[in-house]
């Protein structure tokens, strides 16, 4: 059964904008949006060029998806939508053929970080201007290298665990420098099985499979007001 092609040529503000098993998208003129929900289609790639206001998105088990791309997005601002309903402002989970995500210009992520199992994804590296997550980051799959060279705020814990031997953190540094507020921080390469989830587990950066842990204490509410956008 072949699947539609969706064209909103015209379409310029969206609330909640869920697409599902479809075989091309364009929304060429679309500016904001609530959310985005992308879930079982067979595109390659989309394009929504004009798009710079959006609360969160969520792209998962798109089996022919390669790149993803926004490239006017400063910011994800989950009160656009229901806070209290959501905390990932930004999830990218079991696409398969996935080997790029690129927000040049996104600063902001009101929620948390999720990227997940989408083993053609060798890099993370389209976040170069984030400078602040307020929920937790949650990176996990087989990944060789991740960057987030402006980082310097993260309201919850980072769990980052890959299955690459050549995996290095990046940024061990701030699992002891105040830059994470919340509980548990792993960083590691070299691990069989990588488990998604934050669950206040504090690990030595890089250890890989090794089993020493060593106790965080950061606890606070921090005050955000400063970050750009």
């Amino acid at each position: 059964m072949l699947k539609p092609a969706v064209n909103f040529p015209i379409l310029d503000t969206a609330g909640v904008l869920t697409i599902r098993n479809v075989a091309s998208l364009e929304i060429p003129t679309l500016r904001t949006v609530n959310g985005i929900i992308f879930k079982e289609n067979n595109f390659r790639g989309f394009s929504m060029p004009n798009l710079d206001t959006m609360g969160f998105i969520s792209i998962s088990a798109c089996s022919y998806l390669e790149t993803i791309s926004f490239p006017n997005v400063r910011s994800l601002r989950s009160e656009l939508f229901h806070r209290e309903q959501l905390t990932q402002s930004l999830q990218v989970i079991d696409n398969p053929l996935l080997k790029t995500i690129s927000f040049p210009q996104l600063t902001l992520i009101r929620g948390d970080l999720v990227i997940s199992n989408n083993i053609a994804l060798s890099e993370i590296n389209g976040f170069y201007l984030v400078n602040a997550v307020e929920g937790n980051i949650d990176l996990t799959g087989s990944f060789n290298a991740i960057s987030l060279p402006l980082l310097w705020h993260v309201g919850g814990g980072v769990n980052v665990q890959t299955s690459s031997n050549t995996f290095l953190c990046p940024f061990s540094e701030i699992r002891s420098n105040g830059v994470v507020k919340g509980y548990g921080f792993i960083c590691s390469g070299k691990i069989e099985q990588p488990v998604p989830g934050v669950n206040g587990t504090n690990q030595t950066a890089d250890c890989g499979r090794c089993s020493a842990l060593c106790p965080l204490h950061f606890i606070g509410n921090p005050d955000i007001s400063g970050i750009g956008v």
